[in-house]
C-alpha cells in the first residue's frame, strides 16, 4: 500500500496490479511508466487544461446487496427537507465560489442534481433529477445530445422508442384494483373495440384479442 498527499512525478510498480485499490492519494497526475495499477486519487492537477484525464476515481464496491458507497443522511434526529445531493452541473458558478469556504450555496433552479424532494429521517422518500434544460436517458449510446430514447423538457416528454403498457390476463385484473384512479395497462386476452366488438368504456372481460384498460372507480374498463 503506498499513502500520500500528492503524487506529482516518477512511476509505480505494485505487485497488486489492479486487483484492488493499493495507491491512496489527494492528487494525482498523469505519469509514465506505470504497471497495471488500482489508484484512487481524488483530483488531479488541471492547471492550464493540460492533463486531459484529471480527476477519475475508481471506487472498490463490497459486492452484492450492500448499501451504496456513498450514503447521504442528516445527523439524527434532524430531518433533511428537499435537497440537491449531488450537483453534476452548477448554474451559478460564480455564486458557489463567492460562498464562504467550508459551507454550501443555495440551490438554483437551472442546476444539473440528483438530490430528493421529500423530508428524509430514515423513512421512505422520493429521488429526484433535475437539470436546466433537459433530461435525458440512452440505451447504447454515450450520450450524443441527438439520440436519446427519451428525453423531458419543461414543455413536454418525447419518446424515440415504442410505449408499452404493463401487460398482464384478465385472471390477474382483480389483483389490480387498488391502484389509484386514471391507471392504465394492457390485458392480453381482454375483449377489444376493433376485433371483439366491446362498447368503449365497458367493463374489461375475457375472451377477446386484447385491449388498452384505465382503472374508473376500482373497475377496469376498456378504451
Amino acid at each position: 500500500m503506498l499513502f500520500a498527499d500528492s503524487i506529482t512525478s516518477g512511476s509505480i510498480v505494485s505487485s497488486a496490479g489492479n486487483s484492488y485499490p493499493s495507491v491512496f492519494a489527494q492528487e494525482c497526475n498523469p505519469v509514465i511508466g506505470w504497471s497495471p495499477i488500482w489508484a484512487e486519487c481524488q483530483f488531479g492537477n488541471s492547471v492550464g487544461l493540460d492533463n486531459p484525464g484529471v480527476g477519475a476515481t475508481i471506487i472498490q464496491v463490497p459486492g452484492a446487496g450492500f448499501k451504496g458507497h456513498f450514503i447521504f443522511d442528516a445527523s439524527p434526529p434532524e430531518t433533511t427537507g428537499p435537497t440537491h445531493l449531488i450537483t453534476l452541473g452548477d448554474s451559478n458558478r460564480d455564486k458557489t465560489l463567492a460562498t464562504q469556504p467550508g459551507t454550501s450555496p443555495t440551490w438554483d433552479q437551472f442546476d444539473a442534481y440528483i438530490g430528493y424532494d421529500s423530508p428524509s429521517n430514515g423513512s421512505p422518500m422520493q429521488v429526484s433529477f433535475g437539470a436546466g434544460a433537459s433530461l435525458s436517458q440512452y440505451i447504447a449510446n454515450v450520450g450524443d445530445g441527438i439520440n436519446f430514447g427519451e428525453r423531458l423538457t419543461a414543455t413536454q416528454k418525447i419518446f424515440r422508442v415504442p410505449v408499452q403498457l404493463y401487460s398482464v390476463p384478465y385472471s390477474q385484473l382483480a389483483q389490480l384494483t387498488g391502484q389509484s384512479n386514471g391507471s392504465s395497462l394492457y390485458c392480453l386476452d381482454c375483449l377489444n373495440v376493433a376485433d371483439d366488438r366491446a362498447s368503449f368504456d365497458s367493463d374489461a372481460a375475457p375472451g377477446g384479442h386484447g385491449s388498452p384498460l384505465i382503472l374508473e372507480n376500482g373497475r377496469w374498463r376498456v378504451h
